[in-house]
């Protein structure tokens, strides 16, 4: 359920509050911009070695849109490069109302109607 996405964190993440509150901040910077209106949300999972960012499309996203979120990931792995060692970038379509899987820190969540077709 998208209401439960806030609330899931890994245990890592709980014990590492330092490091989370370090990828929100550099994350908040690097998607600014970078929010387009096919975006559904923007996820990262993370530990001391691998942070993995997820984007959920909505159906009509272009090459262009992934790109821009991608290059967000790249200013974030220059801000945290001394804390993460590895980075991965996966984009899905996933068309409204599907649910998608939220995995542990949602940094952009699109208001989305239950209940319509719309968003």
């Amino acid at each position: 359920m998208l209401s439960a996405i806030c609330a899931i964190r890994s245990a890592y993440e709980l014990r590492n509050p330092e490091l989370r509150e370090k990828v929100i901040v550099s994350a908040h910077k690097a998607l600014l911009g970078a929010i387009t209106e096919h975006l559904r949300a923007v996820v990262v999972d993370f530990n001391k070695k691998r942070l993995t960012m997820y984007a959920y499309f909505d159906v009509g996203s272009v090459e262009e849109e992934h790109e821009l979120l991608d290059a967000a990931l790249t200013e974030m792995a220059a801000d945290l490069w001394q804390e993460i060692e590895e980075w991965y970038f996966e984009a899905s379509i996933v068309p409204f109302p599907t649910e998608f899987d939220a995995k542990q820190l949602t940094l952009f969540l699109r208001y989305e109607k239950i209940g319509t077709s719309k968003h």
